[in-house]
C-alpha cells in the first residue's frame, strides 16, 4: 500500500485518474459500465462475444448458461448498449459493441486468464471487436471518448 501522498499523486497524474475522478459525469459512466460487467454470466457472455459474433444457441452451448438466463442477461447487455444484434436468416447474432468494455475485459483477461495471473486459466485468443465502433454518431455512454 502506498503511504506517500506525493507518490500517490504522481501515479494518479501519470495515469490520468485525477482528471477522470474529478469529473463526476465520467465517474458515473465508469460506474455504470462496471455495474453492467459485475455479473458473472454477463462477463462470460462478453468474453465469448469478444472472440466473434454468436447466436443464443452457440452461447448456450459454449457457456452452459440456460436459455432463459442467457436471454435475460443479453437483454441487459443490449439495453446498456454493450452488444449489438444482427438478424441472419432465422437467427439473431450478438456482437460486442463497446470499446470501453473491451478494454476492461482485456485488462481482466490479462489479470486472471494468463500464465502470469494469480489465477491462471486456459488461454484463449486475444479479445477484439467484431465490428469497429463508428467514429461519429451511434456513440453510447461507454465508448464516447475512446480511441483505439
Amino acid at each position: 500500500m502506498l503511504s506517500n501522498p506525493l507518490i500517490k499523486k504522481e501515479i494518479a497524474d501519470s495515469t490520468g485518474l485525477t482528471d477522470m475522478l474529478s469529473n463526476r459525469a465520467s465517474a458515473a459512466q465508469a460506474c455504470a459500465l462496471l455495474k453492467a460487467l459485475a455479473n458473472e454470466d454477463r462477463l462470460l457472455i462478453l468474453c465469448q462475444l469478444a472472440q466473434g459474433e454468436k447466436n443464443v444457441g452457440e452461447l448456450e452451448q459454449s457457456l452452459g448458461i440456460r436459455q432463459p438466463t442467457l436471454s435475460q442477461q443479453l437483454t441487459v447487455l443490449r439495453e446498456e448498449k454493450l452488444v449489438n444484434t444482427e438478424r441472419k436468416g432465422k437467427y439473431i447474432y450478438y456482437c460486442l459493441a463497446s470499446q470501453a468494455a473491451l478494454h476492461i475485459m482485456q485488462t481482466l483477461y490479462d489479470l486472471y486468464c494468463t500464465d502470469h495471473s494469480p489465477h491462471p486459466q486456459k488461454k484463449s485468443s486475444h479479445l477484439k471487436l467484431k465490428k469497429p465502433i463508428p467514429s461519429g454518431g451511434e456513440k453510447n455512454e461507454y465508448n464516447h471518448d475512446q480511441t483505439g
